[in-house]
């Protein structure tokens, strides 16, 4: 691997004792990809090996009668990052879920030999112009198309390969389903099958950070989170919204109904036994898990803590009561109550919720009363630092503590996260001591660093301080004449005209097809480079342009050039690129491969799935939705902003955006107001979010006018951008909204310093949370 992506994913062992193993195509280099089609190299596969001396089989279709050779061990090929996969339970056959590039998320299954296509096809589209698709291309090599492929949408774009449900404790529709999830969007859905019709359908949604989900040895399904640090257990239950079954993560709130028991959680609680219990029948009153949240929990008397218990939640849903215990003799069974604490010491809050049949659960939070948590600071950079790719990053910091003073180095620990477009990337970097390094890599567009410093004083708590870290931008746009033919950059495809915001140094591949038309044929690069080539991001905006000779009345070029950072664009795809519905095919090896005695067959069909369906509307929407600025205007409170609004005058300025989303680092001590009309594309109960630092309010009309808006949602204090989950209130209850109609919705916004954000997302019914798009906005008239 040429960097620290896309690397070795999952390990598994077969029905047939073999050890399967995951391997991208360990790099965001497009000059180098095409390993992944190259048998000879181990990048992008999924290998077959023997678990004692790592060799490959002799049945194993590439094998060359070297067992120790890159090709014996090679199973599958083509695959950029197989993140998970499973066998089938009964046939052996290769379910895998691949993360896309920038435009489609793929779930790919295959036999012995499979040829998933990458890097020259992403999903359904050619998206290598190498000299080594071409037989992929024009048919005379076999490629295994997804299952399901879905473009980066609605807040999707991470595909998570699962497992199948093999149990008796769900709805007869989801034994032998396949349950896969999106990390970004973080639901879980199913496949079944009809025949060879495959039918994907939503499960959960609200799911915080999946990164795998698997088979136990009792039959049930258990979900890693990275983000809550926890392994559920997916159980069945009907929810409020819909009778379906949903299975949901510890504090989550799913649209759907449903729970998933905690076996262990990242605030030390002790694991499950290796032996998992087996899964409560449908028809069992479920235990309620109760979340014990508080803040601050930490300072000195007399210290005022707001505690909650908004994040429990039934599996059942039944009404919960509560019943708090402070530590010092207060109590309270309010589910939402401020206690002070007037003495110093250290005290268990523990809160216990009751389901009213029987059941109960209890969590508790310790709060440290006299003692304040050290404050650490990073001394350098500084946050207005910017890098160009592969600059080397040097970093210091210190800590002070009120009762222990200056905290010695070995009590510091550094992090860093990667940010990839609506994503997190974990553990990019971890060091300890008062300073370190490193490398500020190439992770592709829309991607920054986040370095914290955390410090914990002798009484064990923690103070963090992050700040980001970013690379210096250019803006690249691509151009055609004529315009509107395809153009391939960074390994997916795009219809011109478009731009890309993009960083210094960085390597990035672009290409034009010699035809992308009948009557037009290319010519030449503005830049003077062949056909296919690589670029190095220089330090200025540039325009490129692919010039073609002839004309061609096929070409539908986009209305304005459009930014693929924000939202990748629908992408035209020949009729040859792609047979028009995905074939869950299962491809032999190539002809120098003999067959295998143990190649497993294709999966048997399941039962679809049950699923809800609607009458959806076009989208009514222009595209854009106003946003207002007052500069000049101290203070955080919106809700002082809001009262005042009358008397601030004519806006500073206004813009009219794509999305219901500000800019950022837009400035400071101002407020803003973003307002519309929102356009359902479907009847049914929808749910909002709204992020935002500092705060913000949102409001909605029950029908067009302004006079009708109530609040729904809101941002107390800061949160990142879209950070939708920080706060209770940032999340709406169900709002039922008509197709066809129009609805008044706007957005207060007030800003004091550092960090300036406002997103608001929805989820359409049935769908995931997204960020709300301009094809369901117009502004105000």
């Amino acid at each position: 691997a040429e960097s620290t992506a896309h690397t070795a994913d999952m390990l598994r062992f077969g029905p047939d004792g073999a050890l399967y193993v995951a391997n991208g195509d360990g790099s965001v280099n497009d000059a180098i990809n095409i390993r992944a089609q190259d048998v000879n190299s181990l990048a992008g596969k999924i290998l077959r090996i023997d678990p004692f001396s790592g060799n490959g089989y002799p049945n194993n279709p590439f094998y060359d009668g070297d067992p120790g050779s890159n090709r014996s061990k090679v199973w599958a090929f083509g695959l950029r990052n197989p993140f998970r996969f499973t066998l089938h339970p009964t046939t052996g056959e290769l379910w895998v879920g691949e993360v896309g590039n920038n435009v489609w998320e793929e779930i790919s299954r295959g036999g012995r030999g499979a040829n998933f296509g990458w890097p020259c096809f992403e999903g359904p589209d050619q998206a290598s112009g190498q000299e080594a698709c071409q037989p992929l291309f024009n048919g005379s090599q076999p490629v295994t198309y997804a299952v399901h492929a879905y473009p980066h949408a609605q807040g999707l774009g991470a595909a998570i390969g699962g497992d199948f449900y093999t149990g008796t404790a769900y709805p007869a529709q989801y034994r032998n389903a396949y349950f896969f999830a999106d990390y970004n969007g973080g639901i879980i859905q199913t496949i079944t099958y009809n025949g060879a019709t495959p039918s994907v359908n939503l499960f959960a949604s609200n799911v915080y950070g999946p990164v795998q989900i698997s088979r136990g040895p009792d039959g049930s399904l258990y979900v890693l989170s990275i983000v809550l640090g926890s392994l559920s257990r997916i159980r069945y239950g009907a929810g409020p919204d819909t009778p379906a079954a949903v299975g949901a993560l510890p504090g989550s709130n799913n649209t759907v109904g449903g729970s998933a028991a905690p076996l262990g959680a990242a605030t030390g609680a002790s694991t499950a036994a290796a032996s998992a219990p087996a899964p409560a029948p449908v028809n069992e009153n479920g235990a309620p898990l109760a979340v014990a949240l508080a803040e601050p929990a930490a300072g000195r008397a007399p210290l005022a803590v707001t505690f909650s218990a908004a994040e429990s939640s039934d599996p059942d849903s039944d009404r919960l009561t509560y019943l708090w215990n402070f530590g010092d003799g207060g109590t309270s069974r309010l589910p939402n109550r401020e206690h002070t604490y007037q003495e110093n010491g250290l005290y268990t809050a523990t809160l216990t919720v009751f389901d009213g049949k029987g059941k109960s659960s209890s969590n508790a939070v310790q709060i440290n009363v006299g003692n304040d948590p050290p404050a650490p600071q990073i001394l350098s950079p500084t946050p207005d630092t910017v890098y160009r790719i592969g600059d080397v990053v040097q970093f210091s910091g210190e800590a002070t503590d009120t009762e222990d003073g200056p905290l010695a180095a070995d009590t510091l620990v550094w992090e860093a996260v990667l940010h990839h477009k609506e994503h997190i990337h974990y553990d990019f970097y971890n060091g300890t001591g008062a300073s370190g390094q490193l490398t500020y890599e190439d992770h592709g567009d829309a991607t920054y660093l986040e370095l914290c410093l955390i410090a914990h004083d002798s009484a064990g708590l923690e103070g963090r301080q992050c700040i980001d870290l970013r690379a210096q931008e250019v803006v690249y746009t691509f151009r055609t004449l004529p315009e509107g033919a395809p153009l391939l950059y960074a390994g997916s495809r795009y219809i011109t005209p478009f731009k890309v915001t993009t960083y210094v140094n960085a390597q990035r591949s672009i290409g034009a097809p010699s035809e992308p038309a009948d009557g037009l044929a290319f010519t030449s690069w503005s830049d003077g480079g062949e056909i296919r080539h690589q670029l190095t991001i220089g330090e200025s905006d540039q325009t490129l342009i692919a010039i073609y000779s002839g004309n061609s009345d096929a070409l539908h070029p986009n209305a304005d050039v459009i930014d693929i950072n924000d939202e990748p664009p629908t992408v035209e795809t020949a009729a040859d690129d792609a047979p028009a519905a995905a074939e869950p095919a299962a491809n032999d090896a190539a002809s120098e491969a003999a067959p295998a005695a143990d190649a497993p067959a294709s999966a048997p069909a399941a039962a679809p799935a049950a699923s809800t369906t609607a009458d959806r509307v076009a989208p009514g929407g222009s595209g854009q939705i106003l946003r207002e600025y007052w500069s000049g205007n101290p203070g955080e409170s919106v809700s002082d902003f809001r009262s005042t609004l009358s008397k601030l005058g004519a806006p500073s300025g206004s813009e009219l955006l794509p999305t219901f989303e500000g800019p950022s680092d837009f400035g400071d001590d101002y407020a803003a107001i973003m307002r519309g009309y929102l356009y359902p594309p479907v009847s049914g109960n929808y749910r909002f979010w709204i992020a935002a630092d500092d705060t913000a309010e949102l409001w909605l009309s029950t029908d067009e006018s302004p006079a009708n808006v109530a609040i729904i949602a809101s941002v107390p204090e800061w949160t990142r951008q879209r950070e939708w989950d920080k706060y209770e209130s940032q999340q709406s209850g169900l709002i039922p909204l008509e197709a066809g109609k129009r609805y008044y919705i706007l957005a207060y916004h007030k800003e004091a310093s550092q960090k300036d954000n406002l997103s608001v997302a929805w989820q359409i019914p049935g769908g995931p949370r997204g960020i709300l798009e301009g094809q369901y906005l117009s502004p105000p008239e």
